[in-house]
């Protein structure tokens, strides 16, 4: 949605009192669409899409109905920043841009790789060493990428020794997105399988940190392969959390004018949890989390501020909806983790209390015998890594370090995709068949060769053209002087390799 043409889609939205309520009083947010604007959680990508447009209208509808300050303090509204306190965010965005973003990109970090079993081209990036022993990976909520945490990434390399995977999840950043609106736990859970497996890093296991999402598909990734994953960190996710939260982002199918006008919404206090929204570290975030104007539109950070007619969208797929899981489901998925566990909240979220930590945490005792552990950070709201990044690095460090000698294998010749259930073992109707396909096989002789194309040319009568009785000297003296191995098809030396 453009907002060139938000009055089209406030037309259809009928009067106000249709779906005015009274909100002064602080209660658990089961679904922010239903209960503050009276829509239905999206089924399908294409009610995501619209769900989208309607939420920022009647939030912008709302705001103007509203009569004085304290009404829209007290039941929150869309309101304009400042200009001194827009001044310190784009200064602040400024130093994150040039410091981060950008010497990332010229040292080449961000790269792709194409999944064979999965069909997703993912974007990622890797802070550390190539065959480091200690890997782990860390994974987005819905909205953001990989980028959102190369900062966090980097210093989890620096001081803790490990290499750091920053992973754009299918539909979201630069990663391809699904056609057929595949976006549930089994297909993300499947994308880490195979990434792992085209870089080859089953040799270790390993340790996964998720936010919101990422949480959800780094536990279930664990309970399925338990001697692939040393620990697990879980941040700001519960099985009662709020299903519109993760299942789309409001802001998926809207475009903003300027980034002044997209940070605007964004820390809206209309929103849950925006309520101590720190709008310096939001900024921060949010600009890798937008798909910037391409070409010469912006040519620096300063022009990137000042570009009137550039153009701001999420970078995620319009159509994404993610399948949340139920709350039984999702119990069910932290009862099967077997690793090292930790989960952190913020003090003050809205979005996940004391009791859904402690739920979570008692969840992965039931039938784990390794250390579990949940943490209220101080200070922080749901936006724990916006409002403590370096309290919550210290946190992860901490949970890193406990799984840390789990991740040291002393004989990984073992450690085949096929054994760790990553690939599927192969499948033969009989014991002739299966010592058929895996015993050793003869190398074949020149004379062998010679035999096997004399009878190919028998049975095809006479039209198979064999080129060994009429080669050229200059060919003959190359087979001479010419070892064995270069006598192999190119394949030969894939197939070795």
């Amino acid at each position: 949605m453009n907002f060139d043409d938000l009055d089209e889609v406030l037309d259809k939205l009928g009067p106000i009192e249709m779906w005015e309520e009274d909100h002064g009083k602080k209660k658990r947010v089961i679904s922010h669409c239903r209960e503050r604007f009276d829509l239905g959680v999206p089924t399908n990508g294409e009610e995501a899409m619209v769900t989208s447009e309607l939420l920022v209208a009647k939030a912008i509808m709302e705001t103007m109905e509203m009569k004085s300050d304290l009404e829209k303090k007290r039941r929150g509204a869309i309101v304009e920043i400042p200009e001194e306190k827009w001044t310190a965010m784009e200064k602040a965005a400024s130093q994150f841009e040039s410091d981060v973003l950008v010497n990332s990109r010229e040292r080449g970090i961000g790269k792709y790789i194409d999944l064979s079993a999965t069909g997703m081209r993912l974007k990622y990036a890797r802070f550390g060493a190539e065959g480091c022993d200690k890997v782990v990976f860390i994974l987005h909520d819905t909205g953001e990428n990989g980028e959102s945490y190369y900062g966090l990434a980097k210093q989890i390399q620096e001081k803790g020794g490990f290499t750091v995977y920053c992973v754009d999840f299918r539909g979201h950043g630069d990663s391809t997105h699904s056609r057929e609106g595949q976006y549930d736990v089994p297909s993300f859970v499947a994308d880490i399988e195979s990434f792992i497996v085209e870089l080859d890093l089953y040799a270790h296991p390993v340790a996964l940190v998720g936010f919101g999402l990422g949480a959800i598909i780094a536990a279930a990734f664990a309970g399925e392969h338990e001697h692939l994953v040393a620990g697990l960190t879980l941040i700001e996710s519960h099985p009662k959390c709020r299903e519109d939260a993760v299942a789309f982002h409001r802001f998926q199918n809207v475009i903003f004018g300027s980034l002044r006008e997209a940070v605007t919404f964004e820390i809206a206090p209309i929103w849950p949890d925006n309520e101590r929204r720190n709008g310096k570290q939001c900024i921060k975030r949010m600009l890798s989390k937008f798909r910037k104007p391409k070409g010469d539109e912006v040519t620096g950070v300063m022009k990137l501020f000042s570009q009137n007619m550039a153009k701001y969208e999420f970078r995620i797929d319009r159509k994404f909806l993610f399948k949340v899981p139920s709350a039984d489901e999702y119990v069910r998925i932290l009862e099967n983790v077997k690793c090292h566990a930790s989960v952190y909240r913020g003090e003050h979220s809205e979005f996940m209390d004391e009791k859904d930590l402690q739920d979570v945490v008692s969840a992965l005792r039931r039938y784990s015998k390794k250390v579990i552990r949940g943490k209220s950070i101080p200070d922080a709201s749901h936006y724990v890594f916006e409002d403590q990044p370096a309290t919550l690095r210290d946190y992860i460090l901490h949970s890193l370090l406990i799984s840390e000698p789990d991740m040291i294998v002393e004989n990984n010749a073992s450690r085949t995709p096929e054994f760790l259930n990553l690939k599927p073992l192969p499948k033969y109707a009989t014991v002739e068949d299966a010592v058929r396909a895996l015993k050793p096989r003869k190398i074949p002789t020149e004379k062998d060769v010679e035999d096997a194309l004399k009878k190919l040319k028998e049975e095809c009568g006479g039209n198979v053209d064999c080129s060994s009785d009429e080669e050229s000297e200059e060919v003959k003296m190359n087979r001479k002087y010419s070892t064995a191995l270069a006598n192999n098809d190119s394949q030969y030396f894939g197939m070795v390799g």
